[in-house]
């Protein structure tokens, strides 16, 4: 049962993970609208069943929640709000700043 469980864990966090790929698919054009939300609901929900008719409940809400916490849930937190990026402006170098001059 150890090694079931865990191939379904790595399974799952292999789905999560390639989310971006799967929504990518030319066979789900039109339906990956609203940043692909409804792919995403009906891969959990097949995921889900899948685990169910293992006998072994939670994973799939543990991942989501695991890799969500890691920031890699779509920008947002922890507590579901979503995350401020900033832009960083970057200095030119010195040279950059010297070859500038010379003009």
């Amino acid at each position: 049962m150890h090694v079931q469980t865990a191939s379904l864990r790595a399974m799952i966090t292999e789905l999560l993970a390639s989310r971006s790929k799967i929504y990518a698919s030319p066979s789900l054009n039109g339906v990956n609208e609203n940043f692909g939300n409804r792919i995403n609901q009906k891969m959990q929900q097949v995921m889900k069943k899948l685990c169910a008719a293992c006998k072994v409940e939670g994973i799939v809400d543990e991942e989501v929640q695991r890799m969500t916490r890691r920031g890699s849930g779509g920008g947002t937190g922890e507590k579901g709000q979503k995350t401020k990026r900033c832009k960083v402006k970057e200095e030119p170098s010195e040279q950059a700043k010297a070859e500038q001059e010379d003009y």
